[in-house]
C-alpha cells in the first residue's frame, strides 16, 4: 500500500452462534511495523488495540459482544489484542423519539440507562479482565435531551443533559459515579 493510500477497512464481525448481536466496529489506532510498501502488495501494519462501539439496552449484551469479538480475534490469529469499548451506550430516547425498528432494542429509559451503567463497568472490570477487555468508554458525558438534533435518538444518551447554559446530572450519572469511584485505576 503506498503513502497516502485508504487503510485497509475493518473486517466484518460475525454474530457468535446463538447470538442475537451484530458488532459494528472500527480500528481505533493502527501502527505501521515497516515503512516500506512493496511493489507486490501492502506493508503490514501492526494494531495496538481493536475499537467497539456497541449499542444495547442490556449490560449482558456488552459482554456477548465482547465475547463474539474475541472469538473472532482467535480465529484469525489475534488472540492477544486488546478489546477497546470506545462508544458503548444505551439512550434513554424511548418514548421521547421515533425510533426505527430495528434499533429499538437498545433503546431505554432513563431508570433502564442507570441500570445498564450500573451494571456494564462492573462486568467490565470482572469478565472483561478475561476477554482481554482494556479501556470502556460511555456515550456520551452530555447531550441535549431534545427532539429534532441530527444526532436522532443519540441525543438521549448522555450522562448528563446540557444545552449551553449549566449542565444537569440525569439519573445514569449517579450510577456512573459510584463505579467509576469503585474501579478507577
Amino acid at each position: 500500500m503506498a503513502r497516502g493510500a485508504p487503510w485497509p477497512s475493518c473486517p466484518p464481525i460475525r454474530r457468535a452462534k446463538h447470538s442475537r448481536v451484530g458488532v459494528p466496529c472500527h480500528r481505533a489506532s493502527r501502527q505501521r511495523s515497516s515503512e516500506r510498501s512493496s511493489p507486490d502488495g501492502p506493508a503490514s501494519y501492526s494494531l495496538p488495540n481493536l475499537a467497539v462501539n456497541a449499542y444495547s439496552s442490556r449490560a449482558s449484551d456488552f459482554i456477548k459482544i465482547a465475547d463474539a469479538v474475541r472469538k473472532v480475534l482467535r480465529r484469525n490469529g489475534a488472540r492477544k489484542l486488546p478489546i477497546w469499548f470506545t462508544e458503548f451506550t444505551a439512550p434513554a430516547a424511548k418514548g421521547r423519539v421515533t425510533v426505527p425498528v430495528y434499533q429499538r432494542r437498545f433503546i431505554t429509559t432513563d431508570a433502564q440507562m442507570a441500570k445498564v451503567v450500573k451494571a456494564t463497568y462492573p462486568a467490565f472490570a470482572t469478565k472483561g479482565r478475561r476477554l482481554g477487555i482494556q479501556r470502556a468508554y460511555w456515550y456520551t458525558w452530555a447531550s441535549t435531551y431534545q427532539k429534532g438534533h441530527p444526532l436522532g435518538f443519540f441525543e438521549f444518551a448522555g450522562l448528563r443533559r446540557f444545552t449551553g447554559g449549566p449542565p444537569s446530572d440525569r439519573p445514569a450519572v449517579s450510577a456512573y459515579r459510584r463505579v467509576a469511584r469503585k474501579y478507577a485505576g
